[in-house]
């Protein structure tokens, strides 16, 4: 979330701001999406995004949810096109 509210602020321009949050249950997987707005590109290496933040305090949120995915056997999903990212996390409830 606070990776979705940082890039809203940063946002420049006049396209609109938004972030959507999504979180239920489907076949015994708890399913989040986050999905907001970005200005600017994004930086990736391989299938792994990098922070824009620019600061060494910065770049750790998406690696903890990678690691919370994996040690609970879940799955992580992240897109982006057109001013949109899109974070999906399924973590099996048993």
């Amino acid at each position: 979330m606070d990776n979705a509210i940082e890039a809203c602020v940063r946002q420049q321009g006049g396209a609109e701001r938004f972030i959507r949050v999504y979180a239920g249950i489907h076949k015994e997987l708890l399913y989040i999406s986050v999905a907001n707005s970005t200005g600017g590109e994004l930086r990736r290496v391989g299938q792994s995004y990098l922070s824009t933040k620019g600061t060494p305090a910065h770049g750790f949120g998406l690696v903890r949810i990678d690691r919370i995915s994996e040690k609970y056997k879940g799955f992580v999903d992240r897109q982006h096109e057109d001013g949109v990212f899109v974070t999906e996390v399924m973590l099996p409830l048993t």
